[in-house]
Parts: structure tokens; sequence; C-alpha cells
């Protein structure tokens, strides 16, 4: 009996084909998966590190412009304080030149009354020898009832001689009329006006003369501040700004 060769089933056949087919290298140019990881952590860390690097970058900038933003405040503000120093120099400046303006004004015009004071003075004939200011024992009760007399006597007992008359007159007023006659013509007080009857001024003047001024010089400082009696049966008054300075003046203070 004669033996047949063993055919290969269809089976085997596809086994052996896909074992070899599976056993066999990969071709050439396609990459692995081992190459794949490789090639994304190398570009991961590379992108990674271009982030650091640009982040720092723009840190540096942004810290860069505040510090030139900060010298330049600064620039400013020493600027601002310079002009205040200057500001507060030219405001002490004026003040101190408007205050020597103000001391010459004053200083000229404390001259000018002097100077025209002296010649007024000078211009005066001279005194009767002899003439002083009249006195009178006693003072009159009604010294002191004046409420615009704003100066005070001392205590002590005046002398002085009457009947006389008072510092604004020439002549002795009649006894019907305690007003004389140059107040006579002059304008009654103002109700605004602080007044002093002549007679009390004439008191004050005659305890305040230290300098020795004469009648007539004191008739003359005093005409303006004359005025005639308020109502009839009172006495002629002196307006208190011209008395007090004629008290200043004739007292030496």
């Amino acid at each position: 009996m004669v033996s047949l060769p063993a055919l290969p089933s269809p089976t085997s056949s596809s086994y052996t084909s896909s074992s070899t087919a599976s056993s066999s290298p990969p071709p050439t140019g396609a990459p692995s998966k081992r190459g794949r990881n490789r090639v994304s952590a190398e570009h991961t860390l590379t992108r990674v590190r271009e982030n650091q690097r640009r982040h720092r970058a723009r840190r540096k900038d942004y810290i860069a412009t505040l510090e030139q933003k900060l010298a330049d405040t600064e620039a400013q503000l020493a600027d601002a304080r310079a002009e205040i120093v200057l500001l507060r120099q030219e405001r002490e400046r004026e003040q101190e030149q408007s205050r020597v303006r103000n001391d010459s004004v004053i200083q000229a015009d404390i001259s000018g009354e002097m100077m025209a004071l002296e010649r007024l003075v000078d211009a005066l004939p001279t005194p009767v020898a002899g003439e002083t200011f009249p006195t009178h024992n006693d003072l009159p009760e009604t010294l002191l009832d004046e409420p615009s007399l704003s100066l005070s006597l001392p205590p002590k007992t005046l002398e002085i001689v009457a009947p006389t008359a008072p510092p604004c007159c020439e002549d002795t007023p009649p006894a019907a009329s305690p007003e004389c006659s140059s107040c006579h013509t002059r304008p009654a007080p103002l109700p605004s006006e602080s007044t002093t009857l002549c007679a009390q001024a004439y008191v004050l003047i005659a305890q305040q003369n230290f300098r020795g001024i004469d009648a007539g010089t004191i008739r003359l400082w005093l005409y303006q501040g004359y005025r005639r009696a308020r109502r009839e049966g009172e006495g002629c008054r002196v307006e208190n700004g011209a008395l007090f300075r004629l008290l200043d003046y004739i007292s030496g203070v």
C-alpha cells in the first residue's frame, strides 16, 4: 500500500503566516512608542521653561515700571516741597515789607502832626506874662457824672481859682449862661459822639499840663472838637478824641 504525503490544513497555514508576520521587525521609518513618549516629555519641559522665562521677564518689566513711577513721584514731591518753601518765604517777605511800610506811614503821620503842631505853636503870639490856668479849691460834684469821660481823676484835691472861663473861651461867660461865646457857634454834638463838658475837660488839662502849654495853644488844639451845649442851661462841650490827644501831648507821655 502506497503512503500519500500529508497535505497541510488551511488552519495550520494561516497560523504559520500570522506567526511569521508578527515576528517580522517593523519598518525602518516608523517611530516606536517609546520614542514618541520621550519627544513629548522634552517638548513639554521646553515649553514650561519658556513660559517661566517669559513670566520672569514680564515680572522684571513690571517692577522696573513701578520703580520709574516711584522715582517720578518722588521728584514731583521734592518740587512741590521746594515750591512751598519759596511761597512761604515770599509771603513772609511781603508781610515784613508791609509791616515796614505801615510803620513808616505811622511814623510819618506822627512826625507830620508834630511838625504841624510846632508850626502852629510858633505862629501863636507870645502869651501874656503871668497867664496861668486859674484854679478852684474843690472839684465840682458833676466832674465824674459824665458817662463819656473815660479818664479818672486822682483822689487828691486840685487847687483852682473860681470863677473862670473854660479852656475853650477867651472870655468869661455871663452868669446867666454856662456856655461861652466861642462854643455857641460850634455844631451840636452828634448822638454817636463822645464828649466832655468843657469845665470838666479844663480840670483834667490843668492837672495833666506838665509841659506848661499856654491857654492859647490849648484853645487852638481843641478848636475842631468844640461843641455847643446839648440843651439850654448846660455847658459847652469838647469831643473826647481831641481832648485825649491833647492830654497825651501835654502830659509828656
